[in-house]
């Protein structure tokens, strides 16, 4: 069970990137080549596609949103078997599951337009973590009139999204359809019957039976007083051979179901390149423009809701307080402009149709996912540090030619004064000491500004002398310090991360440099008092080749462990490592031409390293000693004691997490060896392709 719940993390995680399952395994030298094989060009074969996915031959054309699944009973047989998916075999699959042959689900066309009014009624419920924690620490009186502007809020705002949705609903047919192999008719003609029975015995007082052409099923005519968007619907069935057909509707007429393969959603043009890919094809899916729009919307509304339910806090607040409104009234304008910052930024999405594409066989899972580039494209560039794929110790490899198109619409002047007036609006509602720190915090913040907004245009100048595009590395050829848990002789591998950029203009490099040692000398002066203090943590130079290599003096570090920045003409490596970073800065020499991005992750290696992190961590938790009663406890020892306590605590929760982080990685690493992708981007689609490598 745990290695299929990784499996099935792990596709969530890569759920926005694909592969073509034929490519042969990667080398430095054809990650790009193998990754980027273009499906073949076949003749579209009906008869073929109908063979492996059925199920899409049963529904029609036009859809909002599909999705459909092949040769299920194989898959579900092989994972009960042959450990694929589980942590031991189990008994053979039962017959119904193992002829299984597809499943398809689909959304009518203008499907979405329902959705998008259920869509307030969602998440006008949906629990607003923030807000909710922002009224258990206000003062009782503000926290009194939140609950209350909640309570009215959500339930002006359920109730409006319910009349609306009512009164505008339409209801479009949802169908289902379930193909078994050959043999299996009485079973299908079973499942039917089974399904009609169901319906007529859960809604007994408001169902009666339906016959409308070759379906059956069920009339469900609920209280219109109850239910007026959803007085009267139909659950119909319908069995033809091995083929189980399911529609949800208003009305049986609005059940247009095609008459010939040819006139199907299996005949779409959009499946062709499926084409290619029937011999391991496990699920393809698809989302109308609209569809895509909705489930991008459907993504920030909650942050929104938030944000709206704050600033009608502030606005209430004040109308009910005038000594405070002057603020709150502030308040309630900070968070309006950090709103309109998103909306700047969401407003630029024009989401386009997308299509997913997975297979899966015995050496491999992959996945493509195609979607709107939401106006982005790649320049031609070069990946400098794709040799590092061979390293034994390389983790993780990502590596990106510059990345243009589309600029975020955000006024950064307006970002930290509409979060100051939000912040002490904030501060307001909060009792006593809370309010206090919170407003030393702000106070803070307000006197950083300045040599914020200087650090700001210091990394400004420095990538204006670096190459757009970059590359991450991490490896695991670190080794843990004795003071943070390492043992002698007993080496714990630590990651070693670092950036590689190319360097465009070195002058820049160094006047960026000049600036960023001049904000960080100003926010020392602010927070410790002294602005000597950036120069006392001294960053010596060293000569690496045609390299200098500067590095943060902290003497309880190693070269494995301490910020580091190497520069050449050519690269500019900033990382955890010296040693890595002075390896690195002569290794970006690769000149392979390339379009896009390119990601490799090794998941051994990374077990391993998390394993052996979390086990020294944990040996260095002190034994529980035997609890003494608090009888013979001396007076001035229950303090110490108290805060011991709280240490051991705190020591035993970051073992947790990290036992935790070691113990995914293991699982992941008994399923997969590795994971390597590919991002382009083609006429204004970004296209995305992953290949899992499964363990043999």
């Amino acid at each position: 069970m745990k290695k299929r719940l990784v499996l099935a993390a792990l596709a969530m995680t890569i759920g926005v990137f694909g592969a073509q399952a034929e490519a042969k395994p990667v080398s430095p030298e054809d990650v790009c080549a193998a990754l980027m094989r273009p499906a073949k060009n076949e003749p579209v074969d009906l008869a073929k596609r109908q063979s492996v996915i059925p199920a899409l031959g049963y529904l029609p054309a036009g859809a909002d949103a599909y999705v459909a699944f092949a040769n299920i009973g194989q898959h579900i047989s092989r994972a009960m078997s042959d450990r694929m998916l589980l942590d031991q075999p189990v008994d053979p699959a039962p017959p119904e599951l193992a002829s299984l042959e597809s499943v398809a689900l689909s959304l009518s066309e203008g499907s979405t337009a329902g959705l998008r009014l259920l869509l307030p009624m969602l998440t006008a419920t949906q629990k607003l973590t923030c807000i909710e924690d922002w009224t258990a620490k206000a003062k009782p009186e503000d926290a009194q009139q939140m609950r209350k502007l909640l309570e009215q809020t959500v339930s002006g705002q359920l109730q409006q999204a319910t009349a609306e949705f009512q009164q505008q609903w339409q209801m479009k047919p949802i169908y289902a359809v379930v193909t078994l192999e050959k043999g299996n008719e009485k079973m299908v003609e079973e499942w039917s019957k089974m399904i009609v029975s169901i319906a007529l015995a859960s809604h007994a007082d408001h169902a009666e039976p339906l016959e409308y052409g070759d379906f059956r099923g069920v009339k469900i005519s609920t209280p219109e007083a109850q239910h007026p968007a959803l007085h009267n619907f139909c659950v119909m069935t319908r069995h033809c051979g091995t083929a189980l057909i399911v529609a949800i509707c208003a009305k049986p007429e609005d059940v247009q179901l095609p008459d010939r393969v040819e006139d199907s959603a299996l005949a779409s043009p959009r499946l062709n390149a499926c084409d290619s890919a029937l011999s391991d094809l496990f699920m393809v899916s698809y989302g109308s423009t609209e569809f895509a729009k909705l489930v991008n919307q459907a993504q920030n509304a909650v942050l929104v809701r938030s944000a709206e339910m704050s600033r009608l806090i502030f606005e209430t607040l004040g109308a009910a307080d005038a000594s405070r409104k002057a603020a709150f009234d502030k308040a309630a304008a900070g968070v309006s402009t950090l709103l309109e910052q998103l909306n700047a930024v969401w407003g630029q999405t024009q989401k386009q149709e997308c299509m997913m594409l997975c297979r899966l066989n015995e050496k491999e899972f992959s996945l493509e996912y195609s979607e709107d580039a939401d106006g982005k494209h790649y320049e031609e560039g070069q990946l400098r540090f794709v040799s590092q794929l061979a390293e034994p110790n390389n983790i993780f490899y990502c590596e990106s030619t510059p990345l243009s198109g589309t600029t975020l619409a955000v006024d950064g002047n307006k970002i930290i004064p509409a979060i100051l007036d939000a912040g002490r609006g904030y501060a307001l509602t909060l009792p006593g000491e809370a309010q206090k720190e919170v407003e030393q915090n702000l106070n803070m913040l307000e006197n950083l500004a300045p040599e914020l907004s200087m650090l700001g245009r210091a990394f400004s100048t420095v990538a204006e002398g670096l190459g757009h595009g970059g590359a991450v590395l991490v490896d695991s050829a670190g080794s843990l310090p004795t003071l943070f848990g390492g043992v002698k002789g007993n080496r714990v591998a630590i990651p070693r991360l670092a950036y590689c950029g190319s360097v465009t203009n070195r002058a820049n490099l160094s006047q960026g440099w000049d600036e960023i040692m001049g904000a960080l000398g100003g926010l020392a002066g602010k927070i410790f008092g002294s602005p000597l203090l950036v120069q006392a943590l001294a960053f010596p130079s060293k000569k690496v080749g045609d390299a200098v290599s500067y590095s943060l003096y902290m003497p309880i570090c190693t070269e494995h462990m301490i910020p580091n920045v190497t520069v050449s003409d050519k690269s500019f490596v900033v990382g955890s490592s010296s040693a890595y970073n002075e390896k690195l800065v002569s290794a970006g020499t690769g000149n392979k031409p390339f379009r896009g991005a390119v990601f490799a992750l090794k998941l051994d290696p990374l077990a391993t390293t998390m394993r052996g992190i979390a086990d020294a961590y944990r040996s260095r938790i002190p034994a529980e000693e035997e609890a003494v009663p608090m009888s013979q406890v001396e007076d001035g020892e229950e303090a110490a004691a108290t805060v011991a306590s709280d240490g051991n605590t705190q020591l035993e929760k970051v073992s947790e997490t990290l036992e935790e982080l070691a113990t995914t990685a293991e699982l992941a690493a008994s399923v997969a060896e590795s994971v390597h992708g590919i991002i382009t981007i083609d006429n204004g689609r970004r296209t995305l392709r992953t290949i899992v490598r499964l363990q043999k």
